[in-house]
């Protein structure tokens, strides 16, 4: 799972979060239950204006001790398709090929906020070479 470590402060009259790894992440709450759930969103968000803009998703660095933000499954496996799209070279059209679909399916398959099924994800990826593993452990 990508958990990215997070910075949580009180500043003036709310906590803020703050992420090294997505310097743009900026969010805040009334608690710090609240903020940390928002940075959730903020994650997602960051994630999907990456995708739009063709950067780079940064892996996530060390956490040392510092609380943590995790994307959501879905959205680590968009990502992680995306990621190894641009480690190939490969287009969202090309995959679309290799997978037997419309470019549009594939947009729609990369974008995080997007419900994709799993079969869908299964098929980017087996077209890419790769599979997904699953590992369970304690909830945070």
């Amino acid at each position: 799972m990508s958990a990215y470590p997070i910075t949580v402060i009180w500043e003036e009259d709310a906590w803020i979060v703050r992420c090294p790894d997505f310097p743009e992440l900026l969010t805040d709450g009334d608690t710090e239950t609240e903020a940390a759930a928002n940075a959730v969103g903020a994650l997602v968000a960051l994630v999907s204006h990456y995708m739009d803009q063709r950067r780079d998703i940064p892996a996530p660095s060390p956490a040392e001790g510092r609380p943590t933000v995790t994307m959501p499954l879905q959205c680590a496996l968009k990502a992680a398709i995306y990621t190894e799209m641009r480690r190939q070279s490969l287009t969202r059209t090309a995959l679309a090929e290799r997978i037997g679909c419309a470019e549009t399916q594939v947009r729609r398959l990369l974008d995080p906020c997007h419900a994709s099924r799993l079969d869908q994800i299964d098929a980017a990826l087996k077209a890419l070479g790769k599979a997904a593993d699953i590992a369970l452990r304690e909830a945070a």
